[in-house]
């Protein structure tokens, strides 16, 4: 349900990916809309099921199409919301496009002392892969974290921007690309 399980916690706005507008109306994600906020992004036109959704009081965001929906453009649109941190929940598919847009700035794995293996049993990443070794995302720094009988690793896979009050001092963001902020400078500042 993408919900906080936590007694008395807050609950998140539920972020949903869905290019085809396929979420059923009975899923449970629509019938709590009205008291979990939900946005659903989309990308391909479906009128009729847009207008049922938007009766259950969720936000429609269309967002372009780019192999799917354009995370990047989303995430900017969430920005403009003034959504500024997303968790990712979700499969193989989601988790690597995410990866492979190149806007994920912390992993957080767990791993169960199970094995469940088999045959079909899906991959938490999915998407093209790799074709060698020396290409495969390196996570270093980790953090390990016992959670009762679980794992929990921790990873920054970019460096995360910290933003203070000395950027209104200094002048405006104009923009962030890769990890570099460049600002429209007031003044300058003397470096020591």
């Amino acid at each position: 349900m993408l919900n906080c399980r936590i007694e008395n916690g807050v609950d998140p706005i539920r972020v949903i990916c869905d290019t085809n507008l396929e979420i059923p109306l009975t899923s449970k994600i629509v019938k709590t809309a009205k008291d979990i906020k939900t946005i659903i992004a989309y990308s391909n036109d479906n009128e009729e099921k847009a207008k049922e959704l938007k009766k259950q009081n969720i936000t429609l965001l269309k967002v372009p199409y780019k192999n799917g929906i354009d995370l990047k453009e989303l995430m900017k649109m969430l920005g403009e919301m003034k959504i500024d941190s997303v968790l990712v929940e979700g499969g193989g598919i989601i988790n690597s496009s995410f990866i492979e847009s190149g806007i994920v700035n912390r992993v957080y794995a767990y791993i169960a002392p199970k094995i469940i293996g088999g045959e079909k049993a899906l991959s938490p990443i999915t998407g093209k892969g790799i074709e060698y070794m020396k290409n495969a995302v390196e996570l270093e720094d980790l953090k390990l974290e016992k959670i009762d009988k679980d794992y929990l690793i921790t990873r920054y896979y970019k460096e995360e921007l910290m933003f203070t009050g000395i950027i209104e001092e200094i002048g405006k963001i104009k923009n962030i690309n890769n990890g570099k902020l460049s600002i429209e400078c007031k003044k300058v500042l003397e470096r020591k």
